[in-house]
């Protein structure tokens, strides 16, 4: 029977539901989706998500202007000003005004400065749940935004608000509705094609009629107006502090004039709002103007909530354990509108956030702590999202964060962007131990199930010599018991991509942000935002799918990006304003583009096409920067650097070496040494032989201090910290891989270029070190055979005494042994010859020419015979052990991948898909998923099972059982570099050779920890 293994899918997970929260300026309380009557059937014919504010508002002069951009039916609006002006207030106005308009109604979705992936999802989910009462599961922002439009364009018109954007990546998943206003600090992050409505200060009027609201006997707003920069913000704190004053009797405009002198008393006559220091003025004057008649203790209170952070939903639970009488002070503020408060949460304008911050000073320190304590009082698994997402930020501000992050359960259920930012404020060994842990793992805490995370985190932790312990590991699928790691310096994985990468950049944001761009063989580009380690998706991300090459440079206030494409062709974006790039590329026949690379500063860039041209562009000139260059032959590796003001090409297959290179404003060849090996932290663009993963690499500097490097065969982007001293080189390119693992009864031996190694299973080791070895195979538990260039020995491992000791010959590998009484036989492969030799005796029993041999045998004493892959095509084929005579299998004919010997027989044959066979019985036992490409790959009997291992960018393992049927599956296992070696140990963890050193794994059966297979 031939049991098919199965293909399985990892689960989405559902993730917690984000709601929509309220930012931006709101005079008054706003209750945002907190309860929302939909009309109509399934699909709702009317939804109505606008914010509704609990005062009397003015007309400006811009909502006739916005109100007209609606009518003209403009696809996208933006709504453009500073914070305080009254952004959100006006688009409010603007919807109640033309509900009529919209039969649909009205979404609203309020961003923020700080929106991941997930949770940028959730809130578009929650849109789609308000319009169909269905709830979609989409974790893709872009995805959910695809599915919104869709229902959008089925439906009776409806219009979409999108509140508080800070990037253009935020917005971009939601520009697919039919009609869009969205409010803005800066032009940049709304398309170009976007009608803008800006929103500056008040006129002399606007600035009356607000701060006479619900006051009919003030007449004298003069100097208010003056005071306050006819800030909408400040003049909606100043009316309420007026109307507060009001309450016991006193005129209006005797009231007014108190909080005149109380400005005055804090700022000059009249207030600058285009410079910085005259707006943190105003927010000062008028805010204590504001608080005059609270108590001190109350005013301190007020300070304290700048210790949030910003622009965020303040839980009330969070806000009554910090002041012990918060219902009363609450309210006033809300009064005041110095807060605003949303269902269970209050927000603090940010504007107001900054001027409490100053207030606090050194306070924030103590607020901070305290904080902490409260956040930390609830476990882990019942705390709050405000707990998880915003604990380390309180506890950087405390010094507290060192203890924090040591503890192993808290790493687990944090929220991974607000603490990945918090981590440089680590000040101890341990703290900093514990962040550079969790920096190693984060990618695959943002991208692995739940389960398999705590299994990375205690990964990361051994392999850091740390002693930092993840009981949790204990329910993962797998744990790490054991590493021997090369030390390794400080560093991100930023992505692994599952097949070899082609081309990455670096792209430094307007808005401080980075982003990193990768590129693999596929075509799949991946942008990593690396403040918040998470992906993101840029408007022109699908046009780019498919590229073979990738580049960033400096263009107009920011970056572009350029791609190059298999059919020749090229596309390029400005980042920050989504717009191509429209410059006169060569015409696509010159062949794909493999390679595209620009100079730091000037810039120029150039690309290599069909790996026999290169063009290149001036992109200040806005022309090209010479002639189109034939570079027939020219192939590898493409830098661009300067010389004597000149831009030079150089491409080379090796570096350091000398490469071809070319003088790109003539034409001509020069003779140009290839860029030397940088220094991590050497602020350069260029590229860099890396020899740990075989093949060249790219470095760039995202900020002083800190470099990107990706290398093709390892798949992988990393951000190296090099603050500190810069690692050796053999630390970081040089490390010799593990290339073979033996497993000889308790112990397990590695080789690598330069030595080999004896591991005992207790954990102590390595017990034994010795010379370089071609090939090494066991006789028994404790005899090993091993090849060196010169000699064949037997040793003992428990007393490295050697046994037997012989010449060998050129290339000659020993590929499996057996000790029979007082022999020890080996079988031993070289150009086209098997034999089998009595390494006791010293003789030769046997030699046979092989048509081929792929380093694959294994005895079988009970049907006396050896089995090695020497028949055609590397194919299985038997002999006797006595005599050498071809024993006829009538079984698979693919090439030998594994074998292993138990009761019977067992092959794991190349297909494709592989099989596993019981030689013995000439049946299939399974047929597997297909492998990576060229892996390395294991076969071990253990209990009633085969395990199968295969390994490469990553480790595959499938159970077969011998009984039948599918064994349990076992997720996929990322080490973060190439698998070279595996082997089984007596004790039956799996033992994993890297580029990097040695783990030892564990799998988990559903009975618990224990043996495999058992």
């Amino acid at each position: 029977m031939i049991h098919t293994y199965p293909v399985t899918h990892r689960p989405r997970t559902r993730r917690p539901r984000t709601h929509n929260e309220v930012s931006g300026t709101v005079h008054g309380p706003v209750i945002q989706a907190d309860h929302v009557t939909i009309t109509g059937g399934a699909v709702a014919a009317d939804v109505w998500l606008v914010p509704e504010p609990d005062r009397d508002l003015i007309d400006r002069a811009e909502l006739a202007d916005l109100i007209a951009a609606v009518q003209a039916g403009t696809s996208v609006i933006g709504v453009i000003g500073s914070g305080g002006f009254g952004k959100t207030t006006l688009v409010g106005q603007a919807c109640r005004a033309l509900r009529a308009d919209f039969p649909g109604g009205v979404l609203w979705i309020t961003l923020g400065e700080h929106v991941p992936d997930p949770v940028l999802a959730d809130k578009v989910n929650d849109l789609t749940e308000a319009l169909t009462g269905t709830r979609p599961s989409f974790a893709d922002p872009v995805v959910a935004g695809h599915h919104l439009a869709h229902l959008l364009s089925t439906r009776p018109r409806t219009l979409l608000v999108v509140d508080d954007v800070w990037a253009t990546s935020r917005l971009a998943p939601l520009l697919g509705a039919p009609q869009v206003i969205a409010t803005s600090r800066t032009r940049g992050t709304v398309p170009l094609t976007a009608t803008v409505v800006p929103v500056g200060s008040l006129s002399a009027a606007e600035s009356h009629s607000l701060l006479t609201l619900g006051l009919p006997g003030l007449t004298r707003t003069a100097p208010l107006t003056r005071l306050t920069g006819r800030w909408a913000l400040l003049l909606s704190l100043v009316n309420s502090a007026v109307r507060l004053a009001t309450e016991d009797g006193t005129d209006p405009d005797l009231a007014a004039e108190e909080v005149a002198e109380q400005l005055r008393a804090e700022g000059p006559d009249s207030l600058d709002l285009d410079t910085r220091d005259g707006r943190n003025q105003a927010v000062r004057a008028t805010v204590e103007a504001s608080t005059r008649r609270l108590s001190p203790e109350d005013r301190a209170r007020f300070a304290e909530l700048g210790a949030f952070p910003e622009d965020t939903a303040i839980p009330i639970d969070v806000v009554r354990a910090l002041w012990p009488t918060s219902r009363r002070l609450v309210r006033q503020l809300t009064d005041l509108a110095l807060i605003t408060r949303t269902g269970d949460s209050l927000r603090l304008h940010d504007v107001l956030r900054t001027y409490l911050r100053h207030v606090l000073g050194p306070a924030l320190t103590q607020v901070s702590s305290r904080l902490v304590e409260i956040l930390r009082a609830s476990p882990w698994a019942t705390a709050g999202p405000y707990a998880l997402r915003h604990l380390s930020t309180h506890a950087a501000e405390a010094g507290l964060l060192d203890d924090l992050i040591c503890d192993p359960e808290y790493l687990l259920a944090a929220d991974q962007p607000e603490l990945l930012a918090a981590l440089p404020a680590t000040h101890t060994d341990s703290g900093r131990t514990a962040a550079q842990i969790y920096r190693r793992v984060a990618h695959h805490l943002r991208d692995r199930p739940h389960a398999e995370r705590p299994a990375y985190l205690e990964l990361a932790s051994l392999r850091m010599r740390a002693d930092l312990p993840f009981p949790q590991a204990e329910q993962a699928p797998w744990r790490c018991e054991r590493a021997e790691w090369v030390p390794e310096h400080a560093h991100t994985v930023v992505a692994r991509h599952p097949v070899a990468i082609v081309g990455a950049a670096v792209v430094p944001r307007a808005d401080g942000r980075t982003w990193v761009l990768s590129l693999d063989k596929s075509g799949a580009l991946w942008v990593i935002d690396l403040e918040r380690n998470e992906r993101v998706e840029p408007t022109w991300t699908a046009r780019a799918q498919g590229a073979t090459a990738v580049t960033s440079f400096p263009h107009g206030v920011g970056h572009a990006v350029l791609f190059g494409f298999p059919s020749g062709e090229f596309r390029g974006w400005d980042v920050e304003s989504g717009e191509p790039l429209r410059w006169a590329f060569p015409d696509p026949d010159k062949g794909v583009v493999t390679a595209i690379a620009s100079t730091p500063a000037g810039p120029v860039v150039v690309a290599a096409l069909g790996n026999t041209w290169l063009w290149s562009w001036d992109v200040a000139a806005g022309r090209p920067a010479g002639p189109m260059i034939r570079a027939a032959g020219a192939r590898g590796d493409l830098a661009v650097s300067s010389r004597a003001g000149h831009p030079i090409a150089t491409i080379s297959r090796h570096w350091p070496a000398v490469g071809t290179s070319w003088k790109l404003t003539t034409g001509e060849a020069v003779e140009q040494a290839a860029p030397p090996l940088p220094t991590l932290g050497r602020d350069v663009s260029t590229a860099m032989f890396n020899a740990h993963s075989g093949t060249c690499a790219r470095i760039d500097s995202p900020r002083p201090g800190w470099a990107v490097t990706w290398g093709r065969f390892d798949h992988t982007v990393r951000l190296w910290d090099t603050t500190g001293s810069t690692p050796a080189a053999e630390t970081l390119w040089s490390v010799q891989a593990v290339e073979l693992l033996v497993r000889a009864g308790e112990f397990v031996v590695s080789a690598q270029p330069s030595a080999h190694h004896v591991w005992r299973a207790d954990g102590t080791g390595p017990w034994l070190t010795g010379e370089p070895l071609w090939s090494a195979a066991a006789a028994d538990p404790a005899l090993l055979v091993y090849v060196t260039p010169d000699t064949t020995k037997v040793v003992n491992l428990h007393d490295n005494t050697v046994r037997h000791l012989r010449g060998s010959r050129a290339g000659e590998l020993v590929l499996a042994c057996l000790s029979e009484g007082n022999r020890v036989l080996g079988v031993f492969a070289y150009g086209h010859t098997c034999a089998l030799r009595d390494l006791t005796a010293g003789t030769e029993v046997w030699a046979t020419n092989t048509a081929s041999h792929g380093g694959h045998a294994v005895f079988h004493p009970a049907r006396g015979v050896v089995l090695t892959d020497s028949g055609p095509d590397y194919s299985l084929e038997a002999r006797t052990i006595s005599t050498g005579e071809e024993v006829v299998l009538e079984g698979p004919a693919g090439p030998v991948l594994a074998m292993c010997v138990a009761d019977h027989a067992f092959a794991l044959i190349e297909a494709e898909n592989p099989e596993v066979w019981d030689v013995d019985a000439m049946v299939c036992l399974a047929v597997l998923p297909p492998f990576e490409l060229n892996p390395v790959v294991a076969l071990h009997h253990w209990g009633d099972a085969l395990i199968v291992l295969a390994g490469g960018h990553r480790l595959t393992v499938h159970i077969v059982p011998l009984t039948g049927g599918a064994g349990p599956v076992v997720p996929p296992i990322d080490l973060d570099t190439n698998i070279t070696a595996l082997a089984v140990d007596h004790l039956g963890r799996i033992v994993v050779g890297t580029d990097l050193g040695l783990v030892w794994l564990r799998l988990r059966s559903p009975q618990g920890w224990r043996k495999m297979g058992t």
